[in-house]
């Protein structure tokens, strides 16, 4: 009863002060049980279970805890939605981030009752019931769960149930480690039965060697699926019947997978070694399998034919409705069953499936009866498998078959930029059957070893286009219906072999465009490269194929059985055109005998040198629509099409033109060109502003157009611009004559431009530097290294050294004489002469009134200055200019106004009648108030002076 009352007490404690409580778990804590702390920890995760709330975590320390102490099978660990379970921690941390969930384990384990036997484990490890997104399971081992007993007998480590079709499950597993689990029925380790949805997501989890009917490590069934399993790892789990790792199965079935990795994974006696899903797609959207490794899973090969031993790796099936499968950049190697070895598509939904396959590698893989990947059923609507390798398969390659939609629509098949490589085929290396169009582009098929035929089509419509086909060997090379029709274009037959016809088509049509054969060879009495009486072959090369007979392996004259009446256009044959092919018919266009020139054909570089006789030789009608050759450059160029795999690129600028500039208004100019790719010798043609011509050389400046012709009649026609060079400019450094002086002056000439510089003065001299000229101007040609040329003028110039400083006083009041100016010399060689127009020689010339006064300043050397000085009279008159007074008459004060420069000073000088000084102030600011209040009555004379000068005079009365 103690122990029933104290979880109740708990749980009313927590719920009363909020949630998001956080409960530990420590096996050996010994504190106060409640799960508040490390050191008071519950020893039983039970006990947390039983009071934690949703937004509630649980952290777990390491050690074993079992569901219960008793025997009781039924018990498990029950988690509510919303609980975020942590396992993992050593007991001290604070963080979860803190944890070493490997160092430090945390088992869940069903091991009950006897340590020996499985038959009394757990049913479920751990039971869920509408878990939502916030539903964690996060570091934990789960080990030998095992349902299997009445109707449980689903999900023996984990047991998720969604009971109604408006629930959803969405648990989040993380960082979990599932091993020897198992149920009789489906999900050994974990088991998601939905009737709603089902958005569960396991994430870097590992599930080891547990064991189910279906899904040995994980099943999934809800109504609609959208599960995602992420960077987990799936190793030997075996599945009795179907998904030795993993079923999916819904009615909705969106099931992704990103980073996982699944290793000998099996069924016993039924589909998907490794995954087995079924069901339809939702919105366009379907199984995804991403960055995934297969390795080494299986079918049981107890029976050669399929009897449902499909899908090595995967096995997938639109049951229900159509679907959409998405497989990219996954590795599959050694996988097996009797049928698509790596991956198995049964597809039947009568509106057909989409199929994407891309950036996937296929190695090593083995199949009975079947292929390395697939595709069977009645309705496939598109399938695309681009850049995927193909290699050292022991079974055929790749297998598609059904009737493709229902008409008028059709199935249609991408093969591109793929390669099959060292395969080896028991039946067909790769068959396509059904009312589909299929395209093979871009891809390798190399070194393979067929049993029977190497590509067998059964199909409405084929097209091979860019495809090399090189050292492979089988009965057959391709072989199709009677109602199929093959184009192939852009592609190399190389040294293939095969011991009955090469090529064969009964009553559909085999038509060849650009297509090289070279060297194949034909071991069988009778037999021949080409069987096909419905055949046009344009533009194609035949060399060095052969038709050996068994009788005496001798090689037979014979390449193409006259009977079936193929026709021939425009193609290179080696061999002359005549006996034995007298049923072959040939159309126009078709050459033999001669030297096609390749670049080196020895080394199967069959590119055309520039030369060949096959270049331009092609029908362009027959290349309508095909863009490029097999090395990807334009098909058609100027209209016309080489003969066989590649196109010979048109001439063209190995670099770009070098460009001589000519000198101005002179045909100096020179263009000269490297060109590539053309068939020499060249004509080269010109126009420019309505003139034309053939040379190179001698072009004046402007716009052209070039029309360069080689050999075989391509133009390469180009546009350039012959730009004018500068003239060169001449760089004068002059030093001037001194005035007073007839000579002395010089000049040293520099350029800008090409140099070195030739320079031819007007007297016939061609020196850089020339002295003791007059004064003057000199008339110089400039030549450059190119020969251009300028014409410029040099001036010798007449430069002084006499400077002086003036000084004016200005007038003071209008009508006043009583300006002044000063001249000082301050450089210069004495004696000095200084001559105003008055004929004065003063230096100061005083008493001026208004007027314009000229003067001239002569040195020694008889350099000159001139002056031309304007004086006039103030704006303003003399009432409140510098030296007057106010008021007048005054009593005790009297105002004195001085207008002073900064740093000067002036005097003020009052006198009486007799001229005897009464007063003498020195004024520094501009209005000086003074104080005479014992002054006498009278009137007095005043005078004002500035720097020593007189500026003016006056009277005041005294009252």
């Amino acid at each position: 009863m103690k122990k029933f009352l104290l979880p109740l007490l708990i749980a009313f404690t927590f719920n009363v002060f909020g949630q998001n409580q956080r409960l530990y778990v420590r096996q050996n804590a010994f504190g106060a049980n409640d799960g508040s702390s490390w050191t008071d920890a519950f020893a039983d995760l039970q006990d947390a279970l039983a009071v934690a709330q949703p937004g509630d975590s649980i952290w777990v320390a390491e050690g074993i805890y079992y569901p219960t102490s008793t025997t009781d099978r039924t018990i498990s660990f029950k988690v509510k939605s919303g609980i975020r379970l942590f396992g993992g921690f050593a007991g001290t941390e604070n963080e979860v981030a803190e944890r070493d969930w490997e160092a430090h384990p945390t088992e869940l384990s069903g091991n009950l009752g006897s340590f020996i036997l499985f038959t009394d484990n757990s049913l479920h490890i751990m039971a869920l019931e509408n878990p939502d997104s916030n539903t964690v399971v996060d570091g934990f081992i789960f080990r030998y769960g095992n349902a299997n007993s009445g109707t449980q007998k689903n999900g023996g480590a984990l047991f998720v149930t969604v009971p109604n079709n408006a629930g959803y499950a969405a648990v989040r597993v993380r960082n979990c480690h599932f091993q020897l689990n198992w149920a009789t029925e489906s999900g050994g380790a974990a088991y998601i039965f939905s009737q709603g949805r089902d958005y569960s997501r396991f994430e870097n989890c590992e599930f080891l060697s547990n064991d189910a009917r279906s899904g040995a490590a994980v099943f999934v069934s809800a109504a609609e699926i959208r599960t995602e399993f992420a960077g987990c790892r799936f190793t030997y789990n075996v599945g009795k019947e179907t998904g030795g790792a993993v079923t999916t199965n819904g009615v909705s079935n969106v099931a992704r997978f990103s980073g996982c990795w699944f290793e000998k994974n099996r069924t016993d006696i039924g589909n998907g070694g490794a995954m087995f899903h079924i069901g339809k797609s939702l919105a366009g959207k379907g199984l995804v399998v991403e960055d995934c490794q297969f390795l080494e899973n299986r079918c049981a090969l107890n029976n050669s034919a399929l009897n449902g031993q499909a899908g090595g790796a995967i096995y997938f099936w639109d049951k229900g409705g159509p679907d959409t499968f998405r497989l990219k950049n996954c590795f599959f190697s050694k996988n097996i069953s009797a049928a698509g070895s790596a991956v198995y598509l049964n597809l039947e939904h009568p509106t057909g499936s989409n199929l994407s396959i891309l950036d996937c590698i296929f190695e090593e893989n083995g199949a009975y009866s079947g292929n390395t990947f697939n595709i069977s059923g009645s309705k496939v609507k598109s399938v695309e498998i681009k850049k995927c390798v193909f290699q050292k398969q022991k079974i055929a390659l790749l297998g598609i078959s059904g009737d493709g939609l229902t008409a008028p629509q059709e199935t249609f098949i991408l093969v591109d930029s793929c390669s099959f490589l060292g395969n080896e085929g028991f039946i067909y290396g790769v068959g396509v059957w059904g009312n589909a169009r299929a395209v093979l582009s871009n891809s390798v098929i190399k070194n393979n070893q067929e049993g029977n035929v190497l590509f067998r089509f059964f199909t409405k419509k084929c097209y091979l286009q860019n495809c090399i086909f090189e050292k492979n060997e089988g009965m057959y090379s391709f072989w199709d219906s009677e109602d199929s029709d093959i184009e192939m274009q852009n592609c190399l037959f190389r040294k293939n072999q095969t011991f009955d016809f090469m090529f064969t088509v009964f009553s559909g049509t085999l038509n060849a465009t650009n297509c090289h054969f070279d060297s194949n060879v034909v071991v069988a009495d009778f037999s021949t490269i080409w069987y096909s009486g419905k055949s046009v072959v344009k533009n194609s090369v035949f060399t060095s194929n052969k038709a050996v007979t068994l009788a005496n392996d001798s090689i037979a004259s014979y390449i193409f059985p006259g009977y079936l009446k193929p026709h021939f256009e425009y193609s290179y044959f080696d061999a002359p055109l005549d006996n034995p092919f007298p049923g072959i018919t040939f159309g126009p266009g078709n050459l033999t005998g001669l030297d096609p020139l390749f670049q080196n054909a020895a080394e199967a570089d069959f590119r055309l040198q520039p030369c060949s006789p096959l270049v331009n030789a092609g029908d362009a009608a027959a290349v309508s629509g095909l863009l490029s050759d097999l090395a990807g450059n334009p098909r058609v160029q100027g209209g016309k099409v080489d003969i066989g795999i590649f196109e010979r690129p048109a001439p063209n600028l190995a670099q770009a033109p070098d460009i001589a500039a000519p000198c101005p208004g002179q045909p100096t100019g020179l263009v000269a060109f490297s060109l590539e790719n053309g068939c020499e010798p060249y004509m080269v043609e010109w126009s420019s502003g309505g003139v034309s011509g053939q040379n190179l050389d001698g072009l004046a400046a402007g716009d052209y157009i070039f029309n360069i012709t080689d050999a075989r009649g391509s133009v390469l026609t180009l546009p350039v611009t012959i730009p004018e060079k500068p003239a060169p400019v001449l760089v004068p450094a002059v030093t001037p004559v001194t005035c007073g002086e007839l000579s002395g002056g010089s000049v040293n000439l520099a350029a800008n431009g090409v140099g070195p510089f030739t320079f031819l003065w007007q007297n016939g001299s061609n020196d850089t530097t020339r002295t003791n000229l007059a004064a003057g101007f000199y008339p110089v040609t400039v030549i450059d290294a190119d020969g251009c040329f300028g014409v410029d003028t040099v001036e010798i110039t007449v430069e002084g050294r006499l400077k002086a400083s003036l000084k004016i006083k200005k007038i003071t009041c209008p009508g006043y004489a009583d300006g002044a100016l000063t001249i000082t010399p301050q450089s210069g060689l004495a004696p000095f002469s200084l001559l105003w127009e008055t004929g004065d020689t003063t230096a100061s010339f005083a008493n001026l009134g208004p007027g314009l006064y000229h003067a001239t300043l002569t040195d020694a050397l008889g350099c000159e200055l001139s002056w031309a000085i304007p004086l006039s009279d103030p704006k303003l008159d003399c009432l409140g200019e510098a030296g007057n007074v106010f008021p007048n008459p005054f009593s005790d004060y009297l105002n004195v106004r001085a207008e002073l420069e900064s740093g000067e000073s002036g005097r003020w000088i009052l006198t009486d009648a007799l001229g005897r000084v009464v007063r003498s102030v020195l004024l520094t600011e501009a209005s000086t108030p003074l104080h005479f209040p014992d002054l006498p009555a009278g009137i007095y004379f005043w005078q004002m002076w500035q720097e020593e000068h007189f500026v003016r005079s006056g009277f005041v009365e005294k009252q």
